[in-house]
């Protein structure tokens, strides 16, 4: 038979499905394990946007962020998952980038120019851990 006091944490843990620790109070760390340097490349399948791009990128908890380059920008994020979602952007136009990485080392996917860009592209992007 349950005791009482075990009972609410045990109703939580199977409602929410957070782990026991936490209902007690103790936090449970995930680590985030896309975190690290990743290069990238883009490859324009169609439009008048440059043939191919190669990026180094920092992941940071599961946010992506470019500092070596100071035409392009990148934000978004890797879930725990792995499904992949941001964008690439210059000043003339912004890339909506969609995707998934398989196992811990290497992810793919599609990109767009998102609407009112100068551009209209679309391709395909390949990365790996650096």
């Amino acid at each position: 038979m349950m005791h009482r006091d075990t009972f609410p944490a045990a109703v939580l843990t199977l409602l929410t499905g957070t782990p026991l620790a936490w209902a007690a109070g103790n936090p449970v760390s995930v680590p985030a394990k896309y975190d690290g340097r990743w290069t990238i490349e883009a490859t324009t399948i169609s439009g008048a946007c440059p043939g191919t791009l190669s990026l180094e990128m920092s992941v940071a908890k599961g946010e992506a962020s470019v500092s070596s380059s100071v035409l392009y920008s990148v934000s978004g994020e890797i879930s725990q998952a792995g499904a992949v979602r941001g964008t690439i952007s210059t000043a003339a136009t912004t890339a909506l980038v969609m995707g998934r990485v398989d196992g811990d080392e290497v992810g793919r996917g599609t990109w767009r120019t998102q609407d009112g860009s100068l551009l209209t592209c679309s391709g395909s992007w390949m990365a790996h851990r650096a």
